[in-house]
Protein backbone atom coordinates (compact mmCIF):
# COMPACT_ATOMS: atom_id res chain seq x y z
CA UNK A 1 0.00 0.00 0.00
CA UNK A 2 2.61 2.29 0.84
CA UNK A 3 4.37 1.36 -2.06
CA UNK A 4 1.53 2.56 -4.28
CA UNK A 5 1.00 5.57 -2.84
CA UNK A 6 4.72 6.00 -3.45
CA UNK A 7 3.80 5.39 -6.98
CA UNK A 8 0.80 7.37 -6.96
CA UNK A 9 2.46 10.85 -5.98
CA UNK A 10 5.52 10.23 -8.04
CA UNK A 11 2.72 9.91 -11.22
CA UNK A 12 0.84 12.97 -9.83
CA UNK A 13 4.18 14.77 -9.65
CA UNK A 14 5.39 14.05 -13.44
CA UNK A 15 2.33 14.86 -14.36
CA UNK A 16 1.65 18.29 -12.63
CA UNK A 17 5.69 18.83 -14.15
CA UNK A 18 4.83 18.15 -17.38
CA UNK A 19 1.95 20.14 -17.30
CA UNK A 20 4.03 23.45 -16.55
CA UNK A 21 6.33 22.52 -19.27
CA UNK A 22 3.65 22.28 -21.44
CA UNK A 23 1.94 25.55 -20.44
CA UNK A 24 5.75 27.59 -20.51
CA UNK A 25 6.29 25.93 -24.03
CA UNK A 26 2.71 27.28 -25.17
CA UNK A 27 3.63 30.47 -23.35
CA UNK A 28 6.98 30.87 -25.39
CA UNK A 29 5.65 29.82 -28.67
CA UNK A 30 3.70 33.01 -28.22
CA UNK A 31 6.08 35.39 -26.98
CA UNK A 32 9.46 33.99 -28.52
CA UNK A 33 11.13 36.67 -30.48
CA UNK A 34 12.16 40.67 -29.92
CA UNK A 35 9.53 43.47 -29.03
CA UNK A 36 10.08 46.91 -29.51
CA UNK A 37 8.05 49.21 -27.36
CA UNK A 38 5.46 51.37 -29.48
CA UNK A 39 3.54 53.08 -27.20
CA UNK A 40 3.33 54.12 -23.07
CA UNK A 41 0.28 55.56 -21.20
CA UNK A 42 -1.30 56.05 -18.32
CA UNK A 43 -5.47 55.59 -18.17
CA UNK A 44 -7.04 56.74 -15.73
CA UNK A 45 -11.00 56.16 -14.34
CA UNK A 46 -12.59 58.09 -11.88
CA UNK A 47 -15.81 57.47 -9.85
CA UNK A 48 -18.00 60.55 -10.62
CA UNK A 49 -17.59 63.01 -13.57
CA UNK A 50 -14.91 65.53 -13.33
CA UNK A 51 -13.71 68.25 -14.94
CA UNK A 52 -10.44 69.67 -14.62
CA UNK A 53 -7.38 71.80 -15.47
CA UNK A 54 -5.37 69.14 -17.79
CA UNK A 55 -1.75 70.59 -17.83
CA UNK A 56 -0.22 67.81 -19.90
CA UNK A 57 -2.56 65.62 -22.47
CA UNK A 58 -3.52 68.68 -24.43
CA UNK A 59 -1.69 71.70 -25.50
CA UNK A 60 -2.45 75.37 -23.82
CA UNK A 61 -4.00 78.02 -25.62
CA UNK A 62 -2.80 81.29 -26.12
CA UNK A 63 0.40 82.82 -27.29
CA UNK A 64 4.31 82.94 -27.27
CA UNK A 65 6.06 86.14 -29.17
CA UNK A 66 9.90 87.10 -29.28
CA UNK A 67 10.73 90.69 -29.82
CA UNK A 68 7.16 90.78 -31.11
CA UNK A 69 6.73 87.89 -33.25
CA UNK A 70 4.28 85.37 -32.49
CA UNK A 71 6.10 82.15 -32.42
CA UNK A 72 4.90 78.74 -33.23
CA UNK A 73 3.55 77.22 -29.83
CA UNK A 74 0.88 74.93 -31.39
CA UNK A 75 2.61 71.62 -30.08
CA UNK A 76 3.58 72.97 -26.06
CA UNK A 77 3.32 70.65 -23.80
CA UNK A 78 4.33 69.57 -20.05
CA UNK A 79 6.54 66.73 -19.53
CA UNK A 80 7.53 65.39 -16.25
CA UNK A 81 10.16 63.18 -17.20
CA UNK A 82 12.85 63.09 -14.75
CA UNK A 83 12.28 67.12 -13.98
CA UNK A 84 9.49 68.97 -14.92
CA UNK A 85 9.52 70.83 -18.01
CA UNK A 86 6.94 73.11 -20.11
CA UNK A 87 7.95 73.37 -24.12
CA UNK A 88 6.50 76.16 -25.54
CA UNK A 89 8.19 76.48 -28.75
CA UNK A 90 10.52 74.18 -30.59
CA UNK A 91 13.29 76.73 -28.84
CA UNK A 92 12.04 78.37 -25.49
CA UNK A 93 11.39 75.78 -22.49
CA UNK A 94 10.92 76.00 -19.29
CA UNK A 95 12.74 73.95 -16.57
CA UNK A 96 11.67 72.90 -13.68
CA UNK A 97 14.58 71.65 -11.79
CA UNK A 98 14.60 74.39 -9.17
CA UNK A 99 12.21 76.89 -8.52
CA UNK A 100 11.78 79.31 -9.76
CA UNK A 101 12.59 77.62 -13.44
CA UNK A 102 15.06 78.10 -15.92
CA UNK A 103 14.21 79.89 -19.24
CA UNK A 104 15.65 78.12 -21.90
CA UNK A 105 16.04 80.19 -25.14
CA UNK A 106 18.33 78.39 -28.55
CA UNK A 107 19.83 76.20 -26.10
CA UNK A 108 21.56 78.83 -23.56
CA UNK A 109 19.87 78.67 -20.09
CA UNK A 110 18.46 81.97 -18.54
CA UNK A 111 16.84 83.41 -14.70
CA UNK A 112 12.79 83.29 -14.95
CA UNK A 113 10.46 84.64 -12.44
CA UNK A 114 8.25 81.78 -12.78
CA UNK A 115 7.15 79.09 -10.01
CA UNK A 116 5.70 75.28 -10.08
CA UNK A 117 2.36 77.34 -8.27
CA UNK A 118 1.89 79.75 -11.20
CA UNK A 119 1.81 76.54 -13.53
CA UNK A 120 -0.98 74.95 -10.83
CA UNK A 121 -3.07 77.73 -11.76
CA UNK A 122 -3.13 77.05 -15.51
CA UNK A 123 -2.65 80.44 -16.54
CA UNK A 124 0.99 81.86 -17.46
CA UNK A 125 1.23 85.40 -18.76
CA UNK A 126 4.47 87.04 -18.04
CA UNK A 127 7.65 88.33 -19.93
CA UNK A 128 11.23 87.96 -19.88
CA UNK A 129 13.66 90.76 -21.03
CA UNK A 130 17.33 89.65 -21.08
CA UNK A 131 20.46 89.73 -22.98
CA UNK A 132 22.12 86.46 -24.31
CA UNK A 133 25.53 85.39 -24.52
CA UNK A 134 26.08 86.69 -28.23
CA UNK A 135 24.96 90.22 -26.70
CA UNK A 136 21.35 90.28 -28.10
CA UNK A 137 18.71 91.53 -26.07
CA UNK A 138 15.49 89.65 -26.55
CA UNK A 139 11.88 90.05 -25.00
CA UNK A 140 9.51 86.93 -24.72
CA UNK A 141 6.34 86.97 -23.73
CA UNK A 142 3.76 84.29 -22.91
CA UNK A 143 0.35 84.39 -22.22
CA UNK A 144 -1.01 80.47 -21.84
CA UNK A 145 -3.92 78.95 -20.60
CA UNK A 146 -4.07 75.20 -19.81
CA UNK A 147 -7.48 73.84 -21.45
CA UNK A 148 -9.84 72.26 -19.02
CA UNK A 149 -11.53 68.33 -19.73
CA UNK A 150 -14.23 67.02 -18.63
CA UNK A 151 -14.18 62.81 -17.43
CA UNK A 152 -17.11 60.81 -17.58
CA UNK A 153 -17.29 58.26 -14.87
CA UNK A 154 -15.75 55.19 -15.41
CA UNK A 155 -14.28 55.90 -18.88
CA UNK A 156 -10.27 55.53 -19.64
CA UNK A 157 -8.89 58.47 -19.90
CA UNK A 158 -4.99 58.74 -21.09
CA UNK A 159 -2.68 60.85 -19.45
CA UNK A 160 0.07 62.38 -21.54
CA UNK A 161 4.23 62.03 -20.62
CA UNK A 162 3.69 61.25 -16.64
CA UNK A 163 6.46 59.70 -14.12
CA UNK A 164 5.12 56.01 -14.31
CA UNK A 165 7.23 55.92 -17.63
CA UNK A 166 10.18 56.42 -16.71
CA UNK A 167 9.54 53.54 -13.79
CA UNK A 168 12.48 51.32 -15.41
CA UNK A 169 10.66 51.42 -18.60
CA UNK A 170 11.68 48.31 -20.76
CA UNK A 171 12.16 49.76 -24.35
CA UNK A 172 13.09 46.05 -26.31
CA UNK A 173 12.61 42.67 -24.97
CA UNK A 174 13.83 39.55 -26.45
CA UNK A 175 12.06 35.82 -25.04
CA UNK A 176 14.71 33.61 -25.85
CA UNK A 177 14.32 30.57 -23.74
CA UNK A 178 11.06 29.51 -21.48
CA UNK A 179 13.25 31.07 -18.37
CA UNK A 180 15.91 33.59 -20.28
CA UNK A 181 15.38 36.75 -21.41
CA UNK A 182 17.58 40.09 -22.56
CA UNK A 183 16.55 43.72 -23.66
CA UNK A 184 17.14 47.10 -22.59
CA UNK A 185 15.74 49.20 -20.08
CA UNK A 186 15.65 53.43 -19.13
CA UNK A 187 17.51 54.05 -16.29
CA UNK A 188 16.49 57.88 -16.03
CA UNK A 189 18.12 59.06 -19.01
CA UNK A 190 20.13 56.06 -19.71
CA UNK A 191 19.23 53.14 -21.78
CA UNK A 192 20.89 49.89 -20.34
CA UNK A 193 21.24 46.75 -22.03
CA UNK A 194 20.17 43.51 -19.45
CA UNK A 195 19.70 40.23 -19.19
CA UNK A 196 17.58 38.43 -16.53
CA UNK A 197 14.90 35.60 -16.64
CA UNK A 198 10.98 35.46 -16.66
CA UNK A 199 7.95 33.42 -15.67
CA UNK A 200 4.10 33.40 -16.81
CA UNK A 201 1.04 31.99 -17.22
CA UNK A 202 -2.34 32.93 -18.86
CA UNK A 203 -2.16 36.41 -17.01
CA UNK A 204 0.38 37.28 -15.83
CA UNK A 205 4.36 37.85 -16.78
CA UNK A 206 6.80 38.60 -14.42
CA UNK A 207 10.29 40.14 -15.40
CA UNK A 208 13.40 39.88 -13.43
CA UNK A 209 16.63 41.69 -15.29
CA UNK A 210 20.01 43.03 -14.46
CA UNK A 211 20.61 45.95 -16.14
CA UNK A 212 24.29 46.23 -17.44
CA UNK A 213 24.63 49.94 -15.77
CA UNK A 214 23.08 48.86 -12.59
CA UNK A 215 23.33 47.20 -9.60
CA UNK A 216 20.00 46.75 -8.33
CA UNK A 217 17.74 43.94 -10.16
CA UNK A 218 14.71 44.93 -11.68
CA UNK A 219 11.14 43.06 -11.14
CA UNK A 220 8.52 44.13 -12.76
CA UNK A 221 4.77 41.85 -12.86
CA UNK A 222 2.18 42.75 -15.13
CA UNK A 223 -0.57 41.32 -16.85
CA UNK A 224 -0.71 40.87 -20.51
CA UNK A 225 -2.52 40.34 -23.78
CA UNK A 226 -0.45 38.99 -26.93
CA UNK A 227 -1.11 37.59 -30.49
CA UNK A 228 1.02 37.60 -33.63
CA UNK A 229 2.24 40.96 -33.74
CA UNK A 230 1.43 42.96 -30.41
CA UNK A 231 2.01 42.73 -27.34
CA UNK A 232 0.49 44.27 -24.22
CA UNK A 233 2.03 44.46 -20.46
CA UNK A 234 -0.70 46.55 -18.17
CA UNK A 235 -1.06 46.89 -14.33
CA UNK A 236 -2.99 49.17 -11.73
CA UNK A 237 -0.48 51.85 -10.35
CA UNK A 238 -0.61 53.64 -6.34
CA UNK A 239 -2.62 56.94 -6.90
CA UNK A 240 0.29 59.11 -5.95
CA UNK A 241 2.42 58.29 -8.80
CA UNK A 242 -0.23 61.37 -10.72
CA UNK A 243 -0.26 64.11 -8.22
CA UNK A 244 1.90 66.11 -10.41
CA UNK A 245 -0.54 65.20 -13.55
CA UNK A 246 -2.87 68.30 -13.05
CA UNK A 247 -5.57 68.90 -10.85
CA UNK A 248 -7.98 65.21 -10.76
CA UNK A 249 -9.21 65.61 -7.37
CA UNK A 250 -7.51 62.25 -5.91
CA UNK A 251 -10.53 61.63 -4.32
CA UNK A 252 -11.99 61.33 -7.58
CA UNK A 253 -9.77 58.91 -8.87
CA UNK A 254 -11.21 55.39 -9.14
CA UNK A 255 -7.94 53.09 -10.62
CA UNK A 256 -5.07 54.33 -12.56
CA UNK A 257 -3.68 51.81 -15.13
CA UNK A 258 -0.26 51.54 -16.58
CA UNK A 259 -0.06 50.12 -20.41
CA UNK A 260 3.25 49.38 -22.56
CA UNK A 261 2.51 48.41 -26.18
CA UNK A 262 5.19 46.63 -27.98
CA UNK A 263 5.69 45.47 -31.41
CA UNK A 264 6.77 42.36 -32.99
CA UNK A 265 10.31 43.01 -34.32
CA UNK A 266 11.02 41.24 -37.67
Amino acid sequence: MKTDRIILVSITLATLFLTGCIKEALLLDKLRGEWEIDKGECLVTTNADVTFLDFYYKPWTGTVTVNGVEQDCSDNHMSTYMNPTFRLTPEIYLLFSGSPAKLAYKYKIYESSINWNIIKTGIINTEFTFTTTDNNIVNIKIDLKAPMTTLKKGVEYPIRDNRWSQDQAVNNLKFLSPTRISGDVALGDIRSSFTGTWSGNSSKITLKMKPEYSYDKIIQTHNYFCNSQELTLFKNIDYYKIESQGAIPLDKIATVKQVIRYKRKN
